[in-house]
């Protein structure tokens, strides 16, 4: 159903409740029921397009090769990481669905609280002084915000489901550390101050082959799980550029061991 379908059923209860007031249980609990039958079907997000938007990503970074293209890895190596990129897929499907669900509910139960608690406050026999198109406009207030925030989940859950495919390649083919990259510099993005700080560094990937062979050293970097990911946050659209030679990093990161390596080549 729409917001206008909830609307209706919005007025006529305040209407009825304007002539009425709060006269008896039976009232306020069949006026509940229609409410919360015309709130239930409105909503922006279905399973289906869930499913649709995030299969629509995984399309573009595994099926077509976006992954591959950006972390520049053999071919062999990603084939390998596939059905684990497929699980990620259905466990972010889930979890996205879930979310919405709790989202939803959450804004259903407060337009819910916000209609009875104005119904239970007009005395019996009704009230002169409602005035109706404040109280429509201030009890569907989250109901009507609903459509915007479920498209918001989306769009950050489709964040947070790439930065976990980049992520999951990442480590399972080799990479030694990461350049976190803010969205800072994009117009009205509302950047968080330390992670506009963070552009350009470099965290290194705890216990990488390169380290655990002694060809590189920490050198005052951060590990990457010593903070949160990127895309971790709400609404967070910063993202890792990932780095998997010797010869991405800088030369004081480098042991006499790992510069010795890249000029064997």
């Amino acid at each position: 159903m729409s917001i206008q379908t909830f609307s209706d059923v919005l007025r006529r209860a305040i209407a009825d409740f304007e002539t009425h007031g709060f006269d008896s249980e039976e009232r306020l609990a069949r006026w509940q029921r229609e409410l919360m039958g015309a709130a239930e079907g409105h909503t922006a997000i279905t399973a289906d397009n869930l499913k649709r938007t995030l299969t629509s990503i995984y399309t573009a970074q595994v099926t077509k090769g976006g992954l591959l293209r950006a972390h520049n890895i053999p071919a062999w190596k990603f084939n390998q990481i596939a059905p684990k990129l497929q699980r990620e897929l259905q466990r972010r499907i889930m979890a996205a669905a879930q979310l919405i669900k709790l989202n939803r509910e959450e804004m259903i139960a407060r337009t819910m609280r916000r209609f009875s608690g104005w119904a239970t406050s007009i005395p019996i026999g009704g009230s002169e002084a409602v005035d109706r198109k404040e109280e429509n406009a201030s009890i569907k207030k989250a109901l009507k915000s609903l459509p915007y925030d479920e498209r918001r989940v989306m769009i950050d859950q489709a964040g947070k489901f790439k930065a976990s495919l980049s992520n999951i390649t990442a480590t399972e083919t080799g990479a030694i550390a990461a350049v976190w990259r803010s969205h800072f510099r994009a117009a009205g993005y509302n950047a968080r101050p330390d992670h506009a700080e963070r552009d350009g560094k470099i965290f290194v990937i705890r216990d990488n082959w390169a380290m655990q062979n002694g060809l590189m050293k920490l050198d005052g970097h951060q590990y990457t799980d010593d903070i949160e990911m990127p895309a971790e946050f709400v609404y967070c659209q910063c993202r890792y550029k990932y780095l998997y030679n010797l010869r991405d990093l800088p030369d004081e990161m480098l042991t006499d061991k790992g510069r010795a390596s890249i000029k064997r080549g």
